[in-house]
Formats: C-alpha cells, sequence, structure tokens
C-alpha cells in the first residue's frame, strides 16, 4: 500500500510539472503575442505619422489672421528660405495638437503639419538638422518628427551611445523611425534595437572597449543621481520635522494661553480631531 501511495504521489508530482511546463510555454506564448501586438500598433501610429512634422513653441494667437496651415508656410519660408520654391514641399494639411504634452506646465499646443510627400518632409528635416535655431518674429521654435510616444521612448534610449560614437566621429544617426546607424571601417551598419547591437558588438573588440566606456559613465552617472535624490530626500525630511515642531510649538503656546485664562485647568485635546480656539469671556480684547 506504501509502495502505490508513493507511486501516486510521484505520478500527481510529474502531471504538476507538466502543467507548470505548458502553463508557462503559454505565458511566454502569450507575452511574445503582446509584443508583437504592441509593435505592429507602433508600426501603424508611425506610418501614419510619416509624412508629418511638429512645429514647436509657436503661440497660439499668431494663426488667428492667416489659420493654421498659413502660420506654418510663414514659418518655413521664414527659416528655409532656399526650399521655398521646392516642388515637393507642399503641405496637405496643418492643425494644433488636441492637447498640451505636459499638462503640469503651460505651454503652446504643437503645430502639425503633413506634407502631401514623404521628400517633402525629409527635405525640411534635413535642413533642420543642419541648422541650428530657429525663429518666428523673433521668438525660439523647433523642429521635431511626429512620432508616436513609444518610438520616442526607443529614441531617447540610443542617445548616451550617439552622444558616444558622435565623440569619436563615427557619424552616427537615429534613422526613422528608431534605427541606430554609424560608420564603423569605412562602411554604414544600422540596428534596430540593442540586441542587435549587442550581437555584432561582440565581433568588433575596438567597438567593444567604447561601449564599455560609456557603460562606465553611465554607471556613474546613475550613482550621482541616486546620491543627488538621497540629499532631496533628506531635506524634505528636515523640513517637515520642523513644520511639526513648529505645529507642536504653537499648539503649546495656545494652550498655555487657554489654561492662564481658564483657572489653570487641565484641558486634553485630540490630536486627530480639529483644534478650535475660542475666546474665553474672562480674556482681556
Amino acid at each position: 500500500m506504501d509502495a502505490m501511495a508513493a507511486k501516486m504521489g510521484e505520478t500527481e508530482q510529474r502531471i504538476r510539472d507538466i502543467e507548470d511546463i505548458e502553463n508557462n510555454k503559454v505565458e511566454k506564448k502569450r507575452e511574445i503575442k503582446t509584443k508583437e501586438h504592441d509593435l505592429r500598433i507602433r508600426e501603424i501610429s508611425d506610418s501614419l505619422k510619416r509624412n508629418n512634422i511638429r512645429i514647436i513653441g509657436v503661440p497660439e494667437e499668431e494663426q488667428r489672421a492667416t489659420g493654421v496651415e498659413g502660420l506654418c508656410e510663414q514659418i518655413i519660408a521664414e527659416n528655409f528660405p532656399n526650399l521655398g520654391k521646392d516642388t515637393d514641399i507642399k503641405i496637405q494639411k496643418a492643425q494644433r495638437t488636441a492637447i498640451r504634452f505636459n499638462k503640469n506646465q503651460p505651454s503652446t499646443r504643437h503645430s502639425m503639419v503633413k506634407f502631401t510627400k514623404y521628400s517633402g518632409k525629409e527635405r525640411i528635416m534635413k535642413a533642420a538638422r543642419g541648422k541650428k535655431s530657429f525663429t518666428y518674429k523673433g521668438r525660439q521654435i523647433r523642429f521635431a518628427a511626429d512620432l508616436s510616444t513609444e518610438t520616442w521612448q526607443t529614441r531617447k534610449e540610443w542617445w548616451d551611445i550617439f552622444s558616444v560614437l558622435n565623440q569619436k566621429n563615427m557619424q552616427p544617426r537615429i534613422l526613422y523611425p528608431a534605427r541606430l546607424s554609424f560608420k564603423i571601417e569605412g562602411e554604414i551598419k544600422s540596428f534596430p534595437d540593442k540586441e542587435k547591437l549587442k550581437e555584432f558588438v561582440t565581433t568588433k573588440p575596438a567597438l567593444q572597449e567604447i561601449l564599455r566606456g560609456d557603460s562606465l559613465r553611465g554607471e556613474k552617472m546613475k550613482k550621482k543621481k541616486k546620491k543627488k535624490y538621497i540629499y532631496i530626500y533628506i531635506y524634505i525630511y528636515i523640513y517637515q520635522k520642523q513644520q511639526r515642531l513648529e505645529r507642536t510649538r504653537e499648539h503649546h503656546q495656545k494652550l498655555q494661553l487657554y489654561k492662564h485664562h481658564n483657572g489653570n485647568k487641565f484641558v486634553s485635546f485630540s490630536t486627530h480631531s480639529k483644534r478650535q480656539w475660542t475666546q474665553c469671556s474672562n480674556q482681556k480684547t
């Protein structure tokens, strides 16, 4: 009987192990499908915005006379006079974004411009990369590609590597929508994500040394930020403690005054209820 019970226990354990393995496989497949689904949505979103650019920093009252489209034409003509007669650069439509990007900071809504051709948008962006600053009626403005939030985040992840490669004169570029390209050994290489870059780096010891230095600098920056946040937390803690002490001192002074005008009677106050102080009948006004 004991042997039968032991075999039954082993069989049940094997069944549970098989079920766990199958459940893990199903969960992994679900995660992969979710990632693929999110990637397809991002690609569709970016493809719909392929011909778009954003003009940032233009006051909204400027569009009242000419409309958003006329305003954008004036901005392009003012900042890119050499492209004014280019037949590929035609605006299909222009409008203000529906919401502000940062609701906590007051700022003007972005002007979104859609060109009839992708080549027209690329000419504007190429000219924008070669110019340091842009103005409209003396006000500083910026040009940026119109991309999804996820794509902007992916681009942001390339910035540290981009700056290191730029210091080494390797001609780095972030291609549409979020591919990193640079020149190495006379060839242009491009990578859609960091995993592909890591695979390539393993075959290039010199590039590996360059990026290892970048990772060390990144660790130092993280330590500095962590130290900075610790100081901020300490400052907040000290400030809150001082505020509590001031409130306690104020309460003590009011309590002494109350006892003075009420015959030095013992008075109890609840710390959780709202304290209300009333003027005593024998207190001098």
